[in-house]
């Protein structure tokens, strides 16, 4: 198990890694519109839709890595009042509540992704494409999101 721990731990130290890089795109779409529109009076049609496309990968992708180092807001002020044991029992009890609301939605994400990619369903934006293709980001990052928590779970019962 401390292999698969290890394991989804870097994966997810990888995708952080990799929503960063697209954010830094999106930066690099901001400044191109930017100068485009008040530079060369030219605005483009494209990058704010693709910008918005790789935000929803971003937000998905880092939260896995997010949990795992405990970025979330959670509240510091009860757990130190309470016990050792009342205190694991909450965040156990936290994160197996967490992790069903990631299921549903990881399983709702499934549903829409494949309804989508099945009926061809283009986005409403300037730029069409498949709108499958956004929605796959929601199964994915639930995917590694369900996976950082029970390794949350997984090293508060190792304790």
């Amino acid at each position: 198990m401390r292999q698969l721990s290890k394991f989804i731990e870097t994966s997810s130290e990888y995708l952080a890694i990799f929503s960063g890089f697209l954010v830094f795109v999106m930066c690099i779409l901001s400044t191109y519109e930017a100068i485009s529109r008040t530079v060369f009076n030219a605005p483009t049609k494209w990058t704010i839709s693709i910008s918005a496309f790789l935000m929803i990968y971003a937000i998905l992708f880092s939260s896995a890595y997010c949990f795992l180092k405990e970025g979330h807001i959670r509240i510091e002020l009860l757990l130190d009042k309470v016990g050792k044991a009342w205190s694991r029992f909450l965040l156990i009890s936290g994160y197996l509540i967490c992790a069903a609301v990631v299921v549903l939605l990881c399983w709702k994400g499934l549903i829409l992704t494949s309804r989508s990619l099945a009926g061809g369903w283009l986005t409403q934006t300037a730029v069409q494409v498949p709108i499958g293709y956004v929605n796959a980001a929601i199964p994915l990052g639930c995917l590694f999101m369900i996976l950082a928590l029970f390794v949350l779970i997984y090293k508060i019962i190792g304790e």
